[in-house]
């Protein structure tokens, strides 16, 4: 026998071992261990599995979900391989039971939400992060643009009161702003004064537009009602939903109750008597947990929200095709003597039982921007906007459609850049850093786009005419002035935020107004302009 025969046993013997040996280590010795094994294994093939199966897996309606793949994308494999992950992320089984399960277990474990958008607070509080920003004091609106809502809105409330129409603004506190004292303490508030709602508010009382300081109505009632009638000592008076965004039906009672007497109307729910009403799931709630979300109280009213559809004794829907209080436009009838329009957010919901039994009929949009003429041809002699605390640079960027306010330059001297006049070059209005007026140079010219029955001129000022006062007028030069001797038709603009900047301006003529014009004349005014009125652009017809 070779030395090489002899040696080769020993070796195949020595390697059997050690495959024993490693085999007797990942070897399944208990029944809980295959268990185990087997489960996580049908974790991972079942979800892939029924996407070959026409079974629904516990698909929510709800949720938006992707479309099947398409084999016919001129992209595919890479953009059907991009569908196919999609569709299977939306559609895999017990989605919904998983997520909820998952939420739920690092909830009690962490206290920290699944979803990034929930916050987890105290005493089963939750808060959505999206209506932090102005609490916190981080991504708050410039004072231009603050400026460009305050105006806008005095702008509405001046053109609907020559139409002998009242309007009442009034914004919605976030939850946050109300009920702080339920975050978690990483949470640190800014100073309060520097959130948009405080400098909106203030600049609206300045300009004496008819603001509802609802804040002030809602922390006044959070103070002075200790326990609800009739529902136990123990009882906490919140005016907003634990798990949901926006205020309760007591909340919204206080709200309705504020702008009614804002509007001098005599509230016929004065004094509601209020039952809970179980059964009430929020929508930061389903957030975190879209199958296994528990359902809190909310109160109803036996007068005012206690019948089918949260409808009362006092009020029903005008039409009972239209009988949803999320729907973008209904209308109600109730007891009272008025009309009334309300353009509304999702707060509104909560609103249409407290505020439709005080009017013969209410009228509620949710319709945007806010088409004036739509609420003027209801008859309706007040208007209420109602709007979140979270969209109050709504007011800046996406102003009311209604025809523009007629204006006046009487008081200034109006000058053209191109004319040469002396006095444009090195105006004492200018800043350092900044150019003359007569450095304007080429503004482009004004853009007209036809929207129903107007045509709309918008812009953006130039740089070098920018104020934090700065204004826009229109001058409409009538066709054949020369002849007629017509005076100039002098409109007053919305102050525009726009992707751009916020030093954009809007107009909304009419049809008719503007096929009997020429040519438009863009004229801005400041006060640090010295009395002066600068024509930045100019556009035939």
């Amino acid at each position: 026998m070779s030395q090489k025969d002899t040696i080769q046993p020993a070796v195949n013997s020595a390697d059997k071992s050690r495959k024993a040996g490693a085999a007797g280590r990942f070897a399944l010795k208990s029944l809980g261990e295959k268990i185990f094994v087997a489960l996580t294994l049908l974790v991972m093939v079942v979800p892939a599995a029924s996407a070959l199966t026409p079974l629904p897996w516990f698909a929510d309606p709800s949720e938006i979900t992707a479309e099947d793949p398409d084999a016919t994308h001129k992209a595919f494999p890479l953009a059907q391989l991009k569908q196919a992950g999609d569709y299977f992320e939306s559609h895999f089984p017990a989605r919904g039971p998983m997520i909820s399960a998952t939420a739920t277990l690092k909830s009690r474990l962490f206290h920290t939400a699944a979803n990034n958008q929930v916050i987890i607070g105290s005493d089963g509080w939750l808060y959505y992060a999206a209506t932090l920003d102005d609490y916190l004091g981080r991504r708050t609106m410039s004072e231009r643009s603050v400026r460009n809502a305050a105006q806008n809105l005095k702008l509405l409330s001046d053109n609907l009161e020559s139409r002998g129409v009242q309007l009442v603004v009034a914004i919605a506190p976030n939850k946050a702003t109300l009920y702080p004292e339920h975050l978690p303490s990483r949470y640190l508030p800014g100073n309060p004064q520097d959130s948009n709602l405080q400098r909106l508010q203030s600049q609206l009382k300045a300009l004496s537009v008819n603001y509802v300081d609802l804040d002030s109505a809602l922390r006044q009632e959070k103070v002075v009602t200790p326990t609800l009638p009739g529902a136990g000592q123990s009882a906490k008076p919140e005016l907003y939903q634990k798990t949901d965004t926006h205020w309760d039906y007591r909340g919204a009672w206080v709200a309705a109750d504020a702008i009614e007497t804002a509007l001098g109307t005599e509230n016929v729910v004065r004094t509601p008597r209020w039952k809970p009403d179980p059964g009430f799931t929020g929508d930061i709630a389903l957030m975190l947990t879209p199958t296994g979300a528990a359902p809190e109280p909310n109160w109803v009213s036996v007068d005012a929200n206690n019948g089918p559809e949260y409808t009362g004794r006092l009020w029903t829907f005008a039409h009972s095709a239209a009988s949803d209080v999320t729907a973008d436009y209904f209308a109600t009838n109730g007891v009272g003597a008025d009309t009334l329009f309300v353009f509304r957010d999702s707060f509104g919901n909560s609103l249409v039982p407290m505020l439709s039994p005080s009017y013969a009929k209410t009228y509620y949009s949710k319709l945007v921007p806010y088409d004036m003429g739509t609420a003027l041809s209801t008859g309706a002699k007040a208007i209420v906007i109602e709007r979140a605390q979270r969209h109050l640079d709504f007011f800046a960027t996406d102003p009311a459609v209604i025809p523009s306010l007629y204006g006046s330059l009487a008081n200034y001297r109006v000058k053209r850049p191109e004319n040469g006049d002396p006095g444009l070059a090195g105006d004492k209005y200018a800043q350092p850093g900044q150019k003359n007026v007569g450095d304007i140079g080429a503004t482009p010219a004004p853009t007209v786009t036809p929207d129903g029955p107007y045509q709309v001129i918008s812009g953006e000022i130039p740089e070098s005419l920018r104020q934090p006062d700065v204004a826009v007028y229109l001058r409409a030069i009538p066709k054949n002035a020369a002849v007629s001797h017509s005076l100039p038709t002098v409109y007053r603009g919305y102050d525009v935020t726009t992707k751009a900047s916020d030093f954009g301006y809007r107009f909304f003529l009419t049809d008719t107004d503007f096929a009997t014009y020429g040519r438009i004349e863009m004229v801005a005014v400041s006060a640090k302009f010295g009395g002066n009125a600068y024509i930045f652009a100019s556009l035939p017809m």
